[in-house]
């Protein structure tokens, strides 16, 4: 009959236990110096997830993550809510519910949003100074080019030019050449008729 108590308390310690989960920590436990020497590590987080532990108020730390509102101050004396001390920023108070905490979350919304601006502004300078410095880049290649083709352009007409006064000067030789062989021809005839003329007078 002891036996079956026995085993009858068991299963039912079992059941609460399943039903209720893990036992509520005490405040002790909660804000013990291991948990704190641990909480306060880099690797804190592992230790323990602060997401499951209700009514444990929490507050913002100075690199941004979440914390309990459990610190350790300056000169290493631990100490807690109620203090007026100032961690990141938010004051201590007693009455936890005072604390606006989507205040905080927005204003670190609006740092990350405006981060985020600023980043894309710089992006887009930068990428206008490239587009800029392209096209400028890309106007001189065109008007190096301009000029390099109107240098030509005007090459080839001082060619043409002079070549068209070789020519006319060619051209003028051969006609004051050609007046001379007929002013030749001419005065030889002259003199021809006129001997002519002279030997029938005779």
């Amino acid at each position: 009959m002891k036996f079956k108590w026995v085993n009858i308390l068991f299963w039912i310690s079992l059941l609460i236990f399943i039903v209720n989960g893990r036992p509520q920590m005490t405040e002790d436990e909660l804000y013990g110096d291991e948990f704190h020497d641990d909480m306060i590590s880099e690797d804190y987080d592992d230790y323990y997830d602060l997401e499951e532990i209700e009514d444990i108020p929490t507050t913002i730390a100075p690199d941004g993550r979440r914390l309990p509102w459990y610190f350790t101050s300056r000169d290493g004396q631990d100490k807690e809510a109620g203090e007026d001390e100032y961690v990141g920023g938010v004051e201590y108070e007693e009455d936890y519910d005072d604390i606006d905490y989507a205040e905080e979350d927005r204003l670190r919304e609006e740092a990350r949003l405006e981060k985020y601006r600023q980043e894309e502004e710089k992006r887009r300078q930068e990428e206008e100074a490239a587009r800029l410095m392209e096209e400028e880049k890309r106007r001189q290649e065109e008007e190096a080019a301009r000029l390099m083709e109107e240098e030509s352009r005007k090459n080839l007409e001082k060619e043409d030019e002079k070549r068209r006064l070789e020519e006319e000067e060619i051209k003028a030789r051969r006609l004051e050449e050609e007046e001379r062989r007929k002013k030749i021809i001419d005065d030889q005839r002259q003199r021809e008729e006129l001997a002519e003329k002279r030997r029938e007078k005779m």
